[in-house]
């Protein structure tokens, strides 16, 4: 009886020891998945920490010790400049000997190193399987980081430093568009599995595209992902939180909210949900938030009024909310958009509208004859005007010009040849923005460093920028009022 006893009580603490086991790799996977972890590398990387998320030991074997590396570049920004201390700090969250990490991510070209500040590199990478050759690997990280670079400086390289130095001053942005701004962060939230590798590839363009419809189609990749309430709310928080951390001080995000309807939400669901969300994040991070909303070239004029009636409703409500027409202007004629058009003006809804990007100076010609804009969006393609030019200069339309997206676009052949220091010294008002920081990688402090080293532009002429900016900007007058002084400051 005894022995059958002992038996029956190895067979429990075997029983118990596996549940034990095996409550304490769901934690580690928990943990691992939360560190953005790709879900294929669990297995490989379960043995390297501990139920928390800190990194035990480093390993040995070169693939596992690349999967390891690549999910701590994850926690560097692109673009943002890490003192050693600041790298020390963070990589001894994972594990008190962060000298070795830190080595390791400089030894694997994960991090660069320069007058003892440190940065991300061009871009992760996705390992894939273990028994992948390192030089595949290799290759890859090396042509991703490649093609990073040539989107952010062709010709016109601007450093880290440069960078830096941009970001700590106070930015008005009035072109970008929201529901192309997905991080990797918030992808991988939003889809299961999704790699960098992937991502890199179907989320950002390549440095050339050749066309705005080979554009769009990156962008369309991201609206499928923003579907939910969950979806909009990540993803206001987290661009808010980038503008923040690039000194914005005001921004207008805009976006199409009939493309957000393809599970539960109603147009008007959408808008509520990004209202309240950019309201939260823009107290939690001090920047003042707009939101304009698009109608598409190729919707109809039902869609459109749908559109700009969303925008009465809520700018009664008290939001600074206006209207747009963005998509493919050489594809659909603006004729099944006049409506919402006159509509708006007919009610004294803020309006701008998107012309002279693909479309040519005719494009530009047309919206001031049928719409009489105070703003346009992009508008670059008025240069081969004279004429329209002056009349653009005459009539202070606002130009909301995007750059580095002009080049991707092929609208100009280099960023030393964008008009855009042109249009100002033939007095067109206009500012700077990024159109979007996902399908073209690029930050507006790595614009204004960009600007610089291209035209020369000194800080006022950047301070006339942004003052021309909120001008222009739907905000209300108090908020303009409250940011004039903070910008002519910081410019001197």
């Amino acid at each position: 009886m005894a022995e059958s006893s002992r038996e029956r009580l190895t067979s429990a603490e075997h029983d118990e020891r596996r549940d034990v086991a095996a409550a304490r790799r769901d934690r580690v996977d928990a943990a691992l998945v939360k560190l953005g972890l790709d879900a294929k590398h669990l297995g490989t990387m379960r043995p390297f920490f501990d139920e928390h998320g800190a990194l035990t030991q480093i390993p040995m074997q070169r693939t596992k010790r690349l999967v390891l590396l690549d999910l701590l570049a994850q926690r560097f920004l692109p673009g943002q400049l890490y003192s050693e201390r600041r790298v020390n700090l963070m990589l001894g969250q994972f594990n008190s000997d962060w000298a070795a990490l830190r080595r390791y991510l400089v030894d694997e070209d994960f991090l660069d190193r320069r007058d003892g500040f440190y940065w991300r590199t061009g871009g992760t990478f996705d390992i894939g399987d273990e028994t992948k050759e390192h030089k595949d690997a290799a290759d890859s990280r090396t042509s991703r980081r490649r093609q990073t670079e040539a989107v952010m400086s062709p010709n016109e390289s601007a450093s880290p430093e440069e960078i830096n130095r941009w970001r700590a001053l106070p930015k008005v942005e009035l072109h970008l568009h929201l529901d192309t701004s997905v991080s990797f962060a918030v992808a991988r939230r939003l889809e299961a599995g999704l790699t960098h590798a992937q991502y890199l590839e179907e989320f950002q363009a390549p440095p050339r595209v050749g066309s705005l419809s080979e554009f769009l189609r990156r962008a369309l990749r991201q609206v499928g992902l923003l579907q939910t309430e969950e979806a909009l709310q990540l993803l206001t928080a987290d661009v808010i939180g980038q503008l923040a951390v690039d000194g914005h001080v005001y921004a207008e995000l805009r976006f199409a909210p009939l493309l957000h309807t393809e599970g539960d939400l109603t147009a008007e669901r959408v808008v509520e949900i990004v209202i309240d969300a950019a309201a939260r994040a823009g107290a939690e991070h001090s920047v003042d938030i707009g939101l304009i909303l698009c109608t598409l070239r190729h919707f109809d004029a039902d869609q459109s009024m749908t559109t700009v009636r969303l925008v009465e409703l809520f700018h009664q409500r008290g939001v600074n909310i206006a209207f747009d027409l963005a998509g493919d202007e050489i594809a659909f004629p603006i004729d099944a958009h006049l409506a919402a058009f006159s509509y708006a003006r007919e009610q004294g809804l803020p309006f701008t509208v998107h012309a002279g990007e693909s479309g040519g100076p005719e494009n530009v010609r047309e919206v001031l004859d049928l719409l009489n804009p105070t703003r346009i969006g992009h508008g670059v393609r008025s240069i081969e005007e004279p004429a329209l030019v002056e009349r653009l200069a005459e009539a202070s339309v606002h130009l909301e010009i995007c750059p580095s997206c002009n080049v991707q676009t092929e609208i100009v052949a280099a960023y030393a040849e964008h008009p855009i220091d042109e249009l100002v010294r033939r007095g067109v008002r206009l500012g700077i923005s990024t159109d979007q920081r996902t399908v073209t990688p690029i930050t507006l402090s790595a614009e204004y460093a960009k600007l610089h080293t291209a035209f020369g532009w000194t800080m006022a002429e950047f301070g006339r920028r942004n003052l021309d900016a909120l001008d222009a900007s739907f905000a209300p007058a108090s908020v303009k009022a409250r940011l004039r002084p903070l910008i002519e400051a910081a410019y001197r």
